[in-house]
């Protein structure tokens, strides 16, 4: 049986409405299994969207404890979530590319939370990026 038939699918929420990123995610995992669409919709947008350009004053927000901005977001955690709660692509490839392109590896802890699919993507995106990090490096040094 349908959510919709034993609950209504649109919650909405004040825009000023604020939680912590993880209260969003847990909001969002309930949103997704019981088809609170705009509710999911809302969770999504806090969680992946919340970037600087939505925060015009997020540098000074970073350094508010009260504040419900991540500073340094867990990119593992947001991936598995995305692929847990089906978040659309276009949400998730700002964090996908952070963690692709940081310089340590991927912990075993990391590696645990994602799908076969997911792992073999991010380690061939990793390996890209490793492999034109050399050629430009070499390119430069031929060229000195």
């Amino acid at each position: 049986m349908a959510a919709g038939a034993i609950f209504p699918t649109v919650l909405r929420t004040n825009d000023n409405f604020r939680l912590p990123q993880s209260s969003w995610v847990a909001l969002l995992s309930i949103a997704h299994r019981y088809e609170f669409t705009d509710m999911r919709e809302r969770a999504i947008r806090e969680v992946y969207d919340s970037g600087p350009s939505k925060y015009p004053n997020a540098q000074r927000a970073n350094t508010d404890p009260d504040s419900d901005i991540d500073p340094n977001p867990d990119h593992a955690m947001l991936i598995s979530a995305a692929e847990k709660y089906d978040v659309p692509l276009k949400h998730v490839v700002p964090t996908l590319a952070a963690l692709v392109m940081r310089e340590e590896p991927l912990t075993e802890v990391e590696v645990a939370l994602f799908s076969i699919g997911m792992i073999v993507r991010l380690a061939r995106a990793r390996g890209l990026v490793t492999q034109n990090s050399y050629r430009k490096a070499s390119i430069t040094r031929s060229r000195s």
